[in-house]
């Protein structure tokens, strides 16, 4: 599936802060938004693939905030 025969896919789903590009491309300071939800924060009528999708989402911001001048929370 796709437009034509190509495939794309949500930035925010495949990286939602994008720190390294940002160093990459010479930023001399790097903040970002972090809006990733909390597992604390969930719906307790959350389901278990909404939980399995917010933890993913989780692991693929940590790496990037580490190295973030400044990370704000939602």
């Amino acid at each position: 599936m796709g437009i034509q025969g190509v495939g794309y896919e949500d930035g925010d789903e495949l990286l939602p802060i994008e720190v390294r590009a940002a160093h990459q491309a010479e930023a001399k300071f790097v903040m970002t938004v972090d809006m990733e939800p909390r597992s604390q924060d969930a719906l307790s009528s959350a389901s278990a693939a909404r939980l399995s999708q917010e933890a993913a989402g989780r692991q693929r911001i940590a790496p990037e905030a580490l190295i973030a001048d400044f990370v704000s929370p939602s």
